[in-house]
Protein backbone atom coordinates (compact mmCIF):
# COMPACT_ATOMS: atom_id res chain seq x y z
CA UNK A 1 0.00 0.00 0.00
CA UNK A 2 1.66 3.31 -1.21
CA UNK A 3 0.42 6.68 0.64
CA UNK A 4 0.94 10.07 -0.76
CA UNK A 5 2.35 12.74 2.16
CA UNK A 6 2.30 15.98 1.11
CA UNK A 7 5.02 18.03 1.96
CA UNK A 8 4.33 21.36 0.38
CA UNK A 9 3.92 23.48 3.15
CA UNK A 10 7.70 21.49 4.88
CA UNK A 11 11.28 23.07 4.33
CA UNK A 12 13.91 20.85 2.58
CA UNK A 13 15.03 19.70 6.29
CA UNK A 14 11.93 18.46 7.16
CA UNK A 15 11.54 16.49 3.90
CA UNK A 16 14.81 15.07 4.32
CA UNK A 17 13.89 14.02 7.43
CA UNK A 18 10.68 12.43 6.48
CA UNK A 19 12.26 10.83 3.48
CA UNK A 20 15.13 9.07 6.03
CA UNK A 21 12.14 7.67 8.18
CA UNK A 22 10.99 6.39 5.31
CA UNK A 23 14.02 4.46 4.14
CA UNK A 24 14.70 3.51 7.33
CA UNK A 25 11.10 2.11 7.93
CA UNK A 26 11.43 -0.09 4.05
CA UNK A 27 15.09 -1.08 5.50
CA UNK A 28 13.41 -2.69 8.87
CA UNK A 29 10.73 -4.26 6.82
CA UNK A 30 13.22 -5.76 4.47
CA UNK A 31 15.03 -6.87 7.40
CA UNK A 32 11.89 -8.51 9.11
CA UNK A 33 11.17 -10.28 5.67
CA UNK A 34 14.73 -11.50 5.37
CA UNK A 35 14.77 -12.89 9.05
CA UNK A 36 11.55 -14.37 8.63
CA UNK A 37 12.20 -16.90 5.29
CA UNK A 38 15.74 -17.59 6.51
CA UNK A 39 13.20 -18.72 9.82
CA UNK A 40 11.31 -20.70 7.49
CA UNK A 41 14.07 -22.18 5.64
CA UNK A 42 15.61 -23.34 8.64
CA UNK A 43 12.54 -24.72 10.14
CA UNK A 44 11.90 -27.06 6.55
CA UNK A 45 15.38 -27.82 5.74
CA UNK A 46 17.09 -28.88 9.76
CA UNK A 47 15.43 -30.50 13.54
CA UNK A 48 15.85 -27.30 15.16
CA UNK A 49 17.26 -29.60 17.50
CA UNK A 50 19.80 -30.77 15.41
CA UNK A 51 20.86 -26.80 14.76
CA UNK A 52 21.72 -26.02 18.30
CA UNK A 53 23.40 -29.56 19.55
CA UNK A 54 25.42 -30.29 16.59
CA UNK A 55 29.19 -28.88 15.23
CA UNK A 56 29.15 -27.52 12.06
CA UNK A 57 30.91 -30.51 10.41
CA UNK A 58 27.98 -32.87 12.06
CA UNK A 59 25.69 -30.63 10.37
CA UNK A 60 27.12 -30.81 6.91
CA UNK A 61 27.16 -34.24 7.04
CA UNK A 62 23.70 -34.74 7.91
CA UNK A 63 23.26 -32.29 5.24
CA UNK A 64 24.21 -34.90 2.72
CA UNK A 65 23.38 -38.29 4.51
CA UNK A 66 20.19 -38.87 1.77
CA UNK A 67 22.93 -38.15 -1.37
CA UNK A 68 24.39 -41.64 -2.07
CA UNK A 69 28.36 -41.99 -3.21
CA UNK A 70 29.03 -38.69 -1.31
CA UNK A 71 31.71 -38.88 0.82
CA UNK A 72 33.45 -35.87 2.51
CA UNK A 73 37.10 -36.42 3.18
CA UNK A 74 38.75 -34.87 6.44
CA UNK A 75 40.98 -32.54 5.99
CA UNK A 76 44.68 -33.11 7.12
CA UNK A 77 45.50 -29.61 9.15
CA UNK A 78 49.10 -28.36 10.66
CA UNK A 79 49.57 -28.07 14.20
CA UNK A 80 48.56 -25.22 15.91
CA UNK A 81 51.79 -22.83 16.09
CA UNK A 82 52.62 -20.94 19.37
CA UNK A 83 51.86 -17.81 20.38
CA UNK A 84 53.82 -15.76 19.60
CA UNK A 85 56.46 -13.63 22.69
CA UNK A 86 56.59 -9.96 22.13
CA UNK A 87 58.50 -9.20 24.87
Amino acid sequence: MIKTIDVSHLNSRQIEEISNLIKLFENENQLENSQSKHKNYLSDSEDKSSINNDNLAERIKQRFKDIDNVEIPIIERDQIRPLPNFS
